[in-house]
């Protein structure tokens, strides 16, 4: 095989690992908002609730701009840095802020592990531990390969896959 098609193969493999951690801080957002809700407490934080699902849109967004051909022309136009000809570092930032925010819940006194329980607790630790990494690979990535433009030749790469 040649260097593009591994480089190919090797942008698809990242693309897929982000959209499977986009979709583990997803999972642990919507479950600390029932799982919070659900302690008997007598305060209910608003603002707390709207982080998550603000966690949750931006996971959103991000997997549209990971989805090969859907919106191309969309986040071309609107939001270029996330586009298929940009490079790797604006979504790598992005899921180190997702990472970093999911792992923060941890923090908090209602999400620590004796609130939460221990499979709870090891799955939002585990969704904000793979976004990060996913972070760091993709900033690694932008620096070996041609990023996202790789993707955009795919008439080149035929057979590749």
């Amino acid at each position: 095989m040649g260097n593009s098609k591994v480089g190919y193969i090797i942008l698809n493999v990242i693309r897929a690992l982000n959209i499977i951690s986009l979709l583990a801080c997803m999972l642990a957002a919507g479950a600390l908002m029932v799982k919070t809700s659900d302690l008997h407490t007598s305060t209910f934080n608003l603002f707390d609730a709207a982080e998550k699902v603000l966690v949750i849109l931006i996971c959103l967004f991000l997997l549209l701009t990971e989805t090969p051909r859907l919106l191309w022309s969309y986040f071309a136009r609107n939001w270029p840095l996330f586009s298929h000809t940009s490079g790797f570092l604006t979504l790598s930032l992005a899921l180190l802020f997702v990472g970093v925010d999911v792992l923060s819940w941890l923090t908090k006194e209602k999400t620590d592990m004796a609130h939460l329980g221990g499979d709870f607790y090891r799955m939002v630790l585990a969704a904000g531990i793979m976004t990060i990494l996913m972070s760091a690979i993709n900033i690694v990535a932008k620096r070996g390969l041609t990023a996202r433009q790789v993707r955009g030749f795919k008439s080149e790469f035929e057979g590749a896959v």
